[in-house]
């Protein structure tokens, strides 16, 4: 007797399901067929009929274990080609009725209804060991930290969120080393992939808020070109003007104020340098700051009254 579809023959998948359930209920139908007077040409329909619906499902089987990364996929798809050549063969030789319907119970019983209880059970056990294996290598979240900077030098603080919610409510924390306020460190990944779009020459880029050169960016005085920077065609370093850090209008700004040169003042906020390497834009971002520093000696000089 050929049984009844159960849910613990499932593989997990609810459309490849149905289609076992089909195949069962076709499989029983076989068996009533097979145990009563019927006509050749009514065995031959369900014969014909079971054949084309199992070459539809062993098709869609098949995709389902490729989509899944099952291992023993290729062997499980030569199971499936015999049975279909088997059940052609099976087919073709019967010579009477009787001769169909022993074979419409061999396909019924061994072969369809074996090949899912077993070796379509395999599936859904190698499936259930993935999903075991990927827990247990689950690991628990670790907690959300914010990167906050203070004034100290390459000094990053990891802020927990609770902390992170507070600041953004308006409480204040300082660093107990150089006491200034933190801020939370924003990320201008977006500027650096905006002036490599805009500079297929350029490989390296450096981004600063040094003292000097910042200080100028924050007041209304210019850095001068001094014959470090090349050609002095223009008598002061390019300049865009404010825009909020980590911002797309940062980003945009940036890239288009760039240009063709090797230095962009961020007004109130910074100081971008290009190079052919990062070696090159981190040397040119440190005569830039002792460009303005220099510059910066020099006002104060000439603002004093020479007493001597």
């Amino acid at each position: 007797m050929v049984p009844s579809w159960d849910d613990k023959y499932s593989i997990g998948n609810s459309d490849i399901d149905l289609q076992h359930q089909k195949l069962f209920d076709l499989a029983k139908k076989s068996f009533i067929y097979a145990n009563k007077n019927v006509s050749r040409e009514e065995i031959r329909d369900i014969v014909a009929e079971f054949f084309e619906y199992m070459k539809e499902h062993f098709k869609d089987e098949q995709e389902y274990m490729e989509l899944i990364g099952y291992p023993n996929l290729h062997e499980h798809t030569m199971i499936h080609k015999d049975i279909i050549a088997s059940m052609a063969g099976l087919i073709k030789t019967a010579k009477n009725v009787n001769d169909l319907k022993e074979n419409l119970l061999l396909i019924a019983e061994k072969w369809l209804v074996e090949h899912i209880l077993k070796e379509d059970a395999k599936i859904e056990k190698w499936r259930q060991a993935q999903l075991q294996h990927t827990e247990e290598e689950l690991v628990e979240e670790k907690p959300k930290q914010y990167r906050y900077t203070c004034g100290c030098s390459h000094k990053i603080h990891l802020v927990p969120s609770h902390i992170h919610e507070k600041i953004v409510e308006g409480k204040k924390f300082s660093c107990m080393t150089c006491k200034v306020v933190i801020k939370i460190k924003l990320s201008e990944v977006n500027m650096h992939l905006e002036i490599y779009k805009k500079r297929s020459d350029v490989n390296g880029i450096v981004h600063t808020h040094s003292p000097y050169a910042t200080g100028f960016a924050h007041s209304s005085k210019r850095i001068k070109r001094f014959e470090g920077f090349g050609d002095i065609k223009k008598p002061f370093l390019e300049e865009i003007e404010y825009q909020k850090p980590g911002s797309r209008e940062l980003a945009k700004n940036a890239g288009e104020g760039i240009g063709d040169e090797d230095v962009l003042i961020l007004k109130k906020h910074g100081v971008v340098c290009v190079g052919n390497n990062l070696k090159e834009a981190e040397l040119l971002a440190v005569f830039v700051e002792e460009t303005a520093k220099t510059q910066f000696v020099t006002y104060m000089l000439n603002s004093v009254e020479d007493n001597i």
